[in-house]
């Protein structure tokens, strides 16, 4: 049973450390949310608290996301995990001849050996947004005079760019937009009407904005999106309807007698394809999935940051339970909050450090 007073305390005490401005947490057990919590304010300069239907940019948990889509369309026979990527978009092309034997395997599992975006370059490209659809297809050509950063298969490397692609292909196996084909076949049936990963869509009074430290707290003084990039990086959902997408996963596909996907596809997302050697939740990586181990119970999940946000999803299929913690900010306070609410739900003892 969790210790519902002791975990707020216990969230309360590392907002006040970190001075972090808004936190959405959310547990789930056995099919159910047990606990949704919304901690300090949407923005420091609204002072609009957070609720549980607050909504947080997820980052990079978007690509979990992704990645069932793509397994919905290998399922249906439209899409081959080990068929390189030109069979399905002929017009993709990288500046090394190697590219040709990328397979969505491979683009999945970070282990494509394509390239990802710098920093300076992925800031100038989220602070100039652009929102129509022919956005993807635009930086999916640009992409013709990149080089390769390894033999695809070869090794890890974490790479945006590659499930940028991925969501252009999803857009062109399917004829919908990448964010109509998420909305329609993954995200209402999960239980997540609300969520998009077409930022207009999002209503600005529910919306838990950026925050940078420069040193001081402060709200993002853009909001930073681009519609090429949110394959990879701009779902936004709140604490509730990300407990419905783990509730939806630790069913292995099922939301309220709606299957999204088969448990053989929950099967090869969640299976080890390379080492990541990160411990405790990014050991390996598995199929749009990263896996870990905490306190000895093994962990499905995946985080996301930057710009302002940092949030994690960890799925712990064997104790049939889940954590979500989204936050505004960018910082370690929100891994804190991850474990301590992963202590409460497992009955153990946490220890808030700085």
């Amino acid at each position: 049973m969790i210790n519902k007073k002791e975990l707020d305390r216990a969230l309360q005490e590392i907002i006040s450390r970190w001075g972090i401005p808004g936190l959405g947490v959310g547990i789930v057990e056995d099919g159910a949310i047990v606990y949704a919590r919304g901690l300090g304010v949407q923005s420091l300069e609204t002072g609009v608290p957070v609720t549980p239907d607050s909504f947080f940019c997820v980052a990079s948990i978007t690509k979990c996301f992704v990645a069932t889509a793509v397994m919905q369309l290998v399922e249906q026979g439209r899409l081959h995990l080990d068929t390189p990527l030109v069979h399905y978009l002929p017009d993709f092309r990288l500046a090394d001849e190697r590219y040709t034997h990328i397979t969505l395997r491979q683009m999945l599992s970070h282990t494509s050996g394509m390239p990802d975006m710098d920093e300076d370059e992925y800031d100038y490209l989220v602070a100039n947004p652009e929102y129509d659809e022919g956005a993807a297809e635009r930086y999916v050509r640009a992409l013709a005079d990149r080089k390769m950063i390894a033999a695809p298969g070869e090794r890890f490397a974490y790479s945006n760019i590659a499930y940028n692609v991925l969501g252009y292909l999803i857009a062109t196996v399917s004829g919908q937009t990448f964010e109509d084909y998420m909305e329609e076949h993954i995200l209402r049936p999960a239980g997540m009407p609300e969520s998009t990963c077409f930022f207009p869509s999002v209503s600005p009074d529910r919306l838990a904005v950026p925050h940078l430290r420069v040193p001081e707290m402060i709200v993002n003084p853009i909001y930073p999106y681009h519609r090429a990039d949110a394959p990879a990086s701009f779902l936004h959902s709140s604490v509730v309807e990300m407990c419905h997408w783990a509730i939806t996963c630790l069913n292995r596909g099922i939301f309220q007698d709606r299957r999204i996907l088969t448990p053989t596809s929950y099967e090869q997302m969640w299976a080890s394809v390379a080492q990541r050697g990160d411990p405790p939740f990014r050991e390996e990586m598995g199929l749009g999935w990263t896996l870990g181990h905490f306190a000895g119970a093994r962990t499905v999940g995946h985080g996301g940051g930057g710009f302002g946000w940092t949030c994690f999803l960890a799925l712990l299929p064997e104790n049939n339970c889940a954590v979500v913690v989204l936050c505004n900010e960018e910082s370690a306070a929100h891994d804190l909050a991850l474990q301590a609410t992963l202590c409460a739900q497992l009955g153990h003892k946490s220890r808030i450090t700085e």
